[in-house]
């Protein structure tokens, strides 16, 4: 079973990532690419490219990906290196801690953060594959945690192991500025 889900987002480099032009993203690609092999899946090709064609070549393919189509390139980019730590699965009874709070109408959208063009070009195909998320601040990860702490014993997905995770989130909101977390939605449920 799916859910909605919480994960760090680092709202300050999107912002910078959106102004960078090809050159200026490729350094910044190339950086994470020169470092460790990540352990988790990332959506773009590049780290495949460098293991098994190199940095020239895989520089060669980002350049002509991102001039065929900028948005997709840095939005690809922005899945890989701006998403970090752990997803945490939320359930019901923690999703209500944000959802059925009212601040939750003023949180601004994944599409308000990353403005860009990803409207259908036919029935139900979109232009690319984009999560929908909202960017909640720490006092909407602390509703959450209050949720899940009152609603323990109700919750089914949800464990007291994945409420120091949620905390660990609403502290990195409120300690690092350019940080939040990404409500994704479960699309697939509604």
């Amino acid at each position: 079973m799916t859910s909605d889900s919480l994960q760090i987002i680092n709202t300050g480099l999107i912002s910078k990532m959106l102004l960078m032009d090809r050159d200026e993203l490729w350094s910044l690609a190339e950086t994470r690419l020169k470092g460790p092999k990540p352990e988790r899946r990332y959506e773009t090709i590049y780290f495949n490219g460098v293991e098994n064609r190199g940095i020239e070549k895989t520089r060669d393919v980002f350049f002509y990906l991102f001039d065929q189509d900028r948005e997709d390139a840095v939005y690809h980019l922005i899945l890989d290196f701006c998403f970090e730590g752990e997803r945490v699965p939320l359930d019901y009874y923690a999703r209500c801690g944000y959802l059925d709070s009212g601040a939750s109408c003023f949180s601004k959208t994944s599409d308000e953060l990353i403005p860009f063009d990803n409207d259908p070009w036919d029935d139900g195909d979109w232009r690319f594959d984009m999560e929908r998320f909202d960017v909640l601040t720490g006092r909407d990860v602390g509703r959450i945690v209050q949720s899940m702490e009152k609603n323990l014993a109700l919750m089914t997905i949800n464990t007291a192991d994945d409420i120091p995770k949620v905390r660990s989130i609403m502290q990195r909101c409120y300690s690092d500025e350019g940080y939040n977390a990404a409500y994704i939605y479960d699309l697939v449920h509604w």
